[in-house]
């Protein structure tokens, strides 16, 4: 008996169908696993309308096996996926949760094209709406979240979505494995504040008004692969012309400091100003 599971992610339906396998262990194995780890993803509804995306996985006997040698060395390759339709695969009962993570990463990436992108971020969600932090590999975006006041909810530590949805920036989290586990879920936050981090001897907070350093900090934050990388820029641009609120925020490693900034923004809904940075 076939089985089904039917996903939202960043406002995205995907529908997933495991068909029979030869054995009815090896459908119900890979079934439970996603479910168990998507739960928060999970509609239970059962007239969706038309889905974004469909997923078959399917019982293969024999399937073609990519081998490269190299230096002696022969490396066997088994496919993820097959194409089917422009928004339609199918995957096979080898594969396991981590690699229909992978999968979904795929089929998200080409969603979000020309409507929005994934970021390598923290967020937090203050007063129900989401305030962004990037910062390079090792900057303090994890740090960031971490000393926010236990009231304050993490809603990512190293990857979030952005996405324009019924003519407004939201912020989705992802279902990808992240540093910290994370309840996660497919809400939407309404997007507050971008802030740019940097390690410094103080905590201040500058509105930056230089569009240009605004483009390569976030283009450089913009989890694509080199080939998409040149479609995602409209995108970006589109973005920047409706999306005005970014920050530096320079700050230290003191819990007490961040937890004064993030009272800031609780009490008001808006960043205390400590200056402006035009080009810095």
């Amino acid at each position: 008996m076939n089985k089904y599971l039917l996903l939202n992610i960043a406002g995205f339906n995907i529908k997933t169908a495991f068909y029979r396998a030869k054995y009815n262990h090896i459908q119900s194995a890979l079934y439970y696993e996603i479910e168990k780890n998507l739960t928060g993803f999970i509609i239970t509804t059962k007239t969706p309308g038309k889905c974004d995306f469909y997923i078959d996985i399917k019982h293969v006997s024999y399937h073609k096996t990519l081998i490269t040698k190299e230096d002696l060395i022969e490396t066997y390759y088994l496919p993820y996926f097959h194409m089917i339709k422009n928004r339609r695969l199918a995957t096979y009962y080898y594969i396991n949760l981590h690699i229909f993570l992978h999968i979904l990463d795929f089929i998200l990436k080409k969603l979000l094209m020309n409507h929005g992108f994934i970021l390598h971020a923290s967020a937090a969600s203050i007063n129900g709406k989401a305030n962004i932090f990037l910062a390079p590999s090792g900057g303090g975006k994890s740090t960031i979240t971490k000393f926010l006041p236990d009231y304050i909810k993490t809603i990512g530590d190293d990857n979030i979505i952005i996405r324009k949805h019924n003519n407004e920036y939201m912020v989705f989290q992802t279902p990808f494995e992240e540093k910290n586990r994370l309840n996660k879920n497919n809400v939407g936050y309404k997007l507050k504040n971008i802030y740019f981090l940097k390690k410094s001897t103080k905590t201040a907070v500058t509105k930056i008004y230089d569009k240009d350093q605004k483009y390569k900090k976030l283009l450089s934050s913009i989890l694509a692969g080199k080939n998409d990388i040149q479609k995602i820029i409209p995108t970006v641009l589109l973005f920047l012309d409706k999306f005005d609120n970014f920050y530096k925020l320079e700050f230290r490693k003191s819990k007490k400091e961040i937890t004064e900034f993030s009272k800031g923004l609780t009490a008001t809904g808006r960043t205390t100003r400590t200056g402006s940075a035009r080009g810095t």
